[in-house]
């Protein structure tokens, strides 16, 4: 759940996703689990973790740009993928 945006990291010159998100104790748990999914995850088929930081009283998260959205995306997009495509 969040806004995700393009940035450009101005040190290497790479885009990156950033996902802002609003934070109330109610999520909190399902943040952190994300937070912690997205940072052990490694591997060439695998959205690389940044960083997490807050700005103006939201958690934002950056991770590697996957310019062609997110899974849900695809697949309403795409109803049925190959196990190529997956």
């Amino acid at each position: 759940h969040g806004t995700v945006f393009k940035a450009l990291n101005r040190l290497n010159g790479r885009e990156a996703a950033i996902k802002q998100m609003k934070i109330d104790p109610k999520n909190l748990p399902e943040i952190k689990r994300e937070i912690i999914t997205i940072a052990e995850l490694s591997g060439p088929f695998c959205v690389e973790y940044f960083a997490s930081y807050f700005k103006d009283g939201d958690l934002w998260l950056a991770m590697e740009l996957f310019d062609a959205g997110s899974v849900g995306d695809l697949l309403e997009r795409k109803k049925r993928m190959t196990e190529e495509q997956i």
